[in-house]
C-alpha cells in the first residue's frame, strides 16, 4: 500500500501541525504534500516534502489574504496518482485534492472550514456595511463555500477529531464521520516532578493571537482582576493586543516546547476562552496536572471535567470569565494534579498512532473489496 499525507499550510507549529507530526510517526516514510511552508523542522525532511505553486509567490503576498482565492487551485494541482491511500489533514483546503478513482482518500478533519461557515459572520464584521470591500468579501466567501461543499464530496471517508467536528461535518457537508481525538504532542508528556514544590504564581494563555481565540476578553479581564497573566503565542492580532497589556501581563511570543512545558507546569490554571472544535491546549495543560478554565463550548466540553480538571464559563465576556477565575481561586486547593494527569493520559500519542493505523488498514481492506465488486459487476470478470 502506497500512502501519502496532505496538509494545509505549514506556517506555524499549532495543534494541526502537531497532529501532522504524529501522522508522520504513524506512517514513517510517507511523503508529505502541503500548500506552502515557512517551517524548518526535524520532523519534516525536505526530500519528503512537496509544496504547491503558492510557495513561489512573493512573501508579502503570502502573508496577506490576497492569495486566498488561489488555495483551491493549489490543492487541486498535486499529482497523487502514484498512491493507493491519501490521508489529508484538513481544516480548509487540503481535502480538495483530486485523486484517481482507485485511490482511497481519508480526511482527518480538524474542523469544517471555519471562516466559511460558523465564523463567517464574525469575520464579516471586520468590513463596514455598504462598502465595496464588504461586497467583494461576501462574493469571495460565497464562491469558496460552493467549492468547499464540492471538495467535501471528493473525500471517501471522514475522520473527525471530536464529536463537535463530527457534528459540523454532518451539518455543513452532509457526510458522516468516525471520531479519533488528536494526540498529545511528544514533547508535552507528563513530568510529575516539574513545578511540584514551587508555588504557582501566574495564569497562562496559549494561543494563536487571532480574533476568534478570545485573547481580548482574557486581557481585559486580567487587567481588571490585576492577577499575573503570561501570554504565549503569535498571530496577526499581536500588535493590536499588546496595546492592551497591563502591569500584571507579560507577552512571551513564540516559545519552544521545552519552555512551554515549564510554563504549563508552573501555572495556577490555563485559560481557554475560544470555541474550538477540539483544542490541544487543554490537553497539554492537563498533562502537566494544571487545571483549565474553559469556555463551555466546542471540544473543551469533551475534554475538561468540571470540578475535576477545570472550570467552565458560559460566554466569552469579562464578567463570566472573572467569575470563573474567582470560583477557581476558591476551590484551587481541591484540584489533584495526579488525577488531572491521569485524565490527560487518554490522549497519549501512541493511542492516536495505533488508532489511525488501524482505521486506515481497515478502510483500505474494505476499499479493496469494494473495488473488486465494482470490477466484477462491470462484466469484465466472468
Amino acid at each position: 500500500m502506497q500512502l501519502a499525507l496532505v496538509h494545509e499550510s505549514l506556517t506555524t507549529l499549532g495543534g494541526a501541525e502537531r497532529v501532522l507530526v504524529e501522522l508522520i510517526a504513524a506512517f514513517p516514510g510517507a511523503p508529505v504534500y502541503t500548500l506552502e511552508t515557512r517551517l524548518r523542522a526535524p520532523f519534516l525532511p525536505p526530500e519528503k516534502l512537496t509544496t504547491s505553486f503558492l510557495q513561489g509567490l512573493p512573501r508579502v503576498l503570502r502573508r496577506s489574504r490576497a492569495h486566498l482565492p488561489l488555495f483551491p487551485i493549489a490543492a487541486e494541482t498535486f499529482d497523487l496518482s502514484a498512491y493507493d491511500v491519501v490521508v489529508s489533514s484538513a481544516s480548509g483546503f487540503a481535502k480538495g485534492i483530486v485523486t484517481r478513482p482507485g485511490t482511497l482518500h481519508i480526511c482527518y478533519c480538524h474542523s469544517p472550514t471555519r471562516f466559511l461557515w460558523d465564523a463567517y459572520h464574525e469575520l464579516l464584521e471586520e468590513f463596514p456595511s455598504g462598502t465595496i470591500r464588504r461586497g467583494l468579501f461576501q462574493t469571495l466567501m460565497h464562491g469558496l463555500r460552493l467549492w468547499d461543499r464540492a471538495a467535501a464530496r471528493r473525500v471517501d471517508l471522514f475522520l473527525a477529531n471530536s464529536e463537535t467536528t463530527r457534528a459540523g461535518i454532518q451539518k455543513y457537508y452532509r457526510r458522516e464521520a468516525a471520531v479519533l481525538p488528536p494526540p498529545l504532542s511528544q514533547p508535552l508528556t507528563p513530568r510529575a516532578a516539574q513545578g511540584e514544590s514551587d508555588p504557582r504564581r501566574y495564569f497562562l494563555f496559549v494561543s494563536r493571537l487571532s480574533p476568534y481565540k478570545g485573547v481580548r476578553v482574557v486581557l481585559d479581564t486580567f487587567n481588571k482582576l490585576e492577577l499575573p497573566l503570561v501570554v504565549v503565542g503569535e498571530g496577526r492580532e499581536a500588535t493590536t493586543v499588546r496595546r492592551l497589556q497591563g502591569p500584571t501581563i507579560s507577552f512571551r511570543g513564540f516559545v519552544p516546547d521545552e519552555e512551554l512545558v515549564a510554563l504549563y507546569a508552573g501555572a495556577r490554571a490555563v485559560l481557554f476562552p475560544s470555541d474550538d472544535d477540539f483544542g490541544l491546549v487543554p490537553i497539554e495543560a492537563m498533562a502537566q496536572g494544571t487545571p483549565v478554565l474553559a469556555l463551555r463550548r466546542g471540544g473543551a466540553t469533551e475534554t475538561v471535567v468540571e470540578g475535576i480538571t477545570g472550570e467552565f464559563f458560559d460566554a466569552p465576556i469579562e464578567e463570566l470569565l472573572a467569575d470563573c477565575v474567582r470560583r477557581f481561586l476558591e476551590n484551587e486547593g481541591s484540584y489533584d494534579r495526579e488525577t488531572i494527569r491521569a485524565h490527560a493520559a487518554r490522549f497519549a500519542a501512541e493511542r492516536f498512532r495505533q488508532g489511525i493505523r488501524a482505521f486506515v488498514a481497515d478502510a483500505w481492506n474494505t476499499w479493496q473489496r469494494r473495488e473488486v465488486r465494482i470490477v466484477s459487476q462491470s462484466g469484465f470478470l466472468r
